[in-house]
C-alpha cells in the first residue's frame, strides 16, 4: 500500500515537471495557454491521486 502511494505521488509530479522543463528549454510559449493547460492537468492529476489514495 505504501509503495502504491509513493508511485501515485511520483506519477502525479512527473508529468507536471515534464511540461515545465519543456517550456524552460524552448523559452517561448503562450503563457495564458500554458497555465490553462497546466492547471487542467494539475487538477486531473490531483483528482486521480485522491481517487488512488481512497481505500
Amino acid at each position: 500500500m505504501i509503495t502504491y502511494t509513493v508511485l501515485s505521488i511520483i506519477g502525479f509530479i512527473l508529468p507536471n515537471l515534464f511540461i515545465i522543463e519543456t517550456i524552460l528549454e524552448t523559452g517561448k510559449y503562450d503563457f495564458s495557454e500554458l497555465f490553462q493547460s497546466m492547471i487542467q492537468i494539475f487538477i486531473l492529476d490531483f483528482l486521480e491521486l485522491i481517487w488512488d489514495l481512497m481505500p
